[in-house]
């Protein structure tokens, strides 16, 4: 599970360290998300924030330009990430 900014690029994304990562397009700083059915949706509607993703991390897919510096695939969650969370008592 990692938690890191999400750009939408084209049909895929990229999960960035930063949001100064996506903006200056810095794609070393970025891991390619897989696609499935589900993460095409949940993204369209994340696309911009920061983000807490669970699946599994490679180095062998490197995007769809080869570009970043590996992959998240067989993702099997994807939702908004809030670093203010409630304190549980």
């Amino acid at each position: 599970m990692v938690v890191g900014f999400l750009g939408r690029e084209g049909d895929g994304a990229i999960l960035y360290l930063h949001k100064e990562d996506f903006e200056n397009q810095i794609y070393k700083n970025g891991v390619w998300i897989s696609r499935n059915t589900q993460v095409l949706d949940q993204t369209k509607k994340l696309d911009k924030i920061y983000v807490q993703v669970a699946g599994i991390f490679t180095t062998k897919h490197k995007g769809e330009l080869g570009v970043t510096s590996g992959a998240i695939e067989s993702v099997k969650l994807i939702v908004p990430y809030s670093c203010f969370r409630p304190v549980e008592k």
